[in-house]
């Protein structure tokens, strides 16, 4: 009883000690900056997926026709 008695305060002072990181501002800058990071990488992901998709489409509908006529405005924007 008095050996688990131990363990269960060696426990408790770990998880204090990691509260207490968990909760600096250093990991909270930490934590900040990987998930701006994280979101800056995912979007840029999900923008190029969706560019390659529109392009895609035929300029048949209204729809791909929208899009072509956007995709023409940004690409004579950029020369």
């Amino acid at each position: 009883m008095v050996n688990d008695t131990g363990e269960l305060q060696k426990s408790i002072d770990r998880l204090d000690r990691s509260i207490k990181r968990m909760n600096s501002l250093g990991w909270s800058f930490l934590k900040g900056i990987a998930a701006a990071a994280g979101g800056t990488i995912g979007l840029a992901i999900v923008v190029t997926t969706a560019v390659y998709i529109i392009a895609a489409i035929p300029e048949t509908n209204a729809i791909g026709a929208f899009f072509h006529a956007v995709a023409g405005l940004i690409s004579r924007n950029q020369h």
